[in-house]
């Protein structure tokens, strides 16, 4: 357990564990997360799954397979699985009774996600299926760092440290936080100065916030004097005790112009970015307070925790 955080075991919830633009048809690749070695593969009609990575004939990694249709091979001796990662075909029909382990697998607004849960409980949800008509494809962006998904989320609720980390020259309340089983939502208002040396001139925005478990942020904001509506994704991915992956990901709804629409998306982009780089330092030193000492001003932290939980395995009685 890393000495900074005292949570005992990754949080249930769906986690994102690459692109889709990262796996073509037919591909099969390896990846770490969780403290452990997974294999992704697409099949050639163009599935996305998940399984243990050796094989259960003589322990041969699958990540050196291939995929045949619809089936994952191993790369060894051929043996061949299907989705729910039972063997299919061995030799000729002499075909064991026996499999690997597959894990839920999700394809969402081009991410590829998986299900973790420590006891290994079925998926009690799904992150929000996105309409995306009208809406630019995500671009994306990716920071590896030492924190922990609970750190990284609870920034949602976190309303003191809007105008001290991101400069906002105010920041305000429209909605307070709810619960709604495995969903928190907020939503709330900023002021950001355009030039520095000038403070009278500043751009509202104002954005709604889901938090989907500790794994899956979705914000969509306006900002109204500019006419832009977007959406960001802030996605956290423990790789091993003490160290996640973030993807971060931003959507805007176009303009009539392309050229205006992908100025503003670009723009809107990388200012998720750079407010995000400046959270990156006190994610990467900070460490857990148990029972922190709140002032009125820094949101509803005891709320966020109390409800972060729900995403723990029951202690033992």
């Amino acid at each position: 357990m890393d000495k900074r955080f005292p949570f005992t075991d990754f949080p249930s919830g769906w986690y994102v564990v690459g692109l889709s633009s990262e796996l073509p048809r037919g591909a099969v690749r390896t990846i770490r997360y969780f403290g452990r070695e997974l294999v992704m593969y697409r099949t050639e009609s163009g599935r996305f799954r998940v399984t243990e990575p050796y094989c259960p004939h003589l322990g041969a990694h699958l990540g050196r397979g291939k995929v045949d249709g619809e089936n994952l091979a191993c790369g060894f001796h051929g043996w061949k699985f299907d989705g729910r990662g039972v063997c299919v075909r061995a030799y000729g029909k002499n075909v064991p009774k026996t499999k690997i382990d597959t894990w839920h697998a999700l394809e969402r607004h081009q991410t590829l996600m998986v299900w973790y849960d420590a006891l290994g409980r079925e998926p009690s949800w799904e992150p929000p299926d996105l309409d995306t008509e009208g809406w630019t494809p995500f671009k994306f962006e990716s920071f590896e760092f030492a924190s922990h998904p609970q750190e990284t989320s609870e920034n949602s609720v976190d309303l003191g440290h809007f105008t001290e980390v991101h400069a906002f020259s105010k920041a305000w309340v429209l909605k307070d936080a709810v619960t709604e089983g495995p969903v928190l939502k907020a939503s709330y208002g900023v002021t950001k100065q355009v030039i520095p040396s000038l403070p009278q001139i500043g751009v509202d925005a104002h954005f709604h916030v889901q938090v989907h478990g500790l794994g899956y942020s979705y914000v969509q904001g306006e900002v109204p004097s500019l006419k832009v509506r977007y959406r960001h994704l802030v996605l956290s991915t423990p790789v091993s005790e003490g160290r996640v992956h973030m993807r971060l990901a931003t959507s805007i709804e176009r303009f009539r112009s392309r050229a205006l629409t992908e100025v503003m998306h670009r723009f809107t982009f990388r200012g998720l970015v750079s407010e995000v780089e400046s959270d990156l330092p006190f994610w990467e030193t900070k460490r857990y307070v148990e029972r922190p000492v709140l002032a009125r001003g820094d949101g509803p932290i005891h709320k966020y925790r109390k409800w972060a939980k729900q995403f723990y395995p029951p202690k033992a009685a």
